[in-house]
């Protein structure tokens, strides 16, 4: 959305519509995390020690997509940006989490 919005050369600000769908979504993420949580767990006691290292690599996976996309930003692609993050030596917040925030103080 916000790559469409940077080619059409608008403001490549997310409208306040497409933020409340990410707050949506985030929602419907915690919910799927929980579940396969769940899942998780009765794999483990369906297959036993077998299975358990595929799904919890799948679960571990579920759970970095999430904090990738609404806490904080695991990318870093360019050498300025690598260099910048070892100054730092800490994570930046995700541009979708930053935008969410300042949404919600509006």
């Amino acid at each position: 959305m916000k790559w469409k919005r940077v080619r059409r050369k608008e403001d490549s600000h997310l409208p306040s519509r497409y933020i409340q769908l990410f707050l949506l979504f985030k929602k419907m993420n915690k919910i799927l995390l929980t579940l396969g949580l769940g899942v998780l767990v009765y794999h483990c006691v369906q297959l036993g020690i077998n299975g358990l290292a595929f799904f919890l690599g799948l679960y571990a996976l579920a759970w970095l997509e999430y904090i990738n996309y609404y806490v904080i930003r695991f990318s870093y692609q360019s050498p300025s940006e690598i260099k910048e993050f070892f100054e730092q030596k800490r994570f930046k917040r995700s541009i979708l989490a930053r935008e969410i925030d300042k949404n919600q103080r509006v």
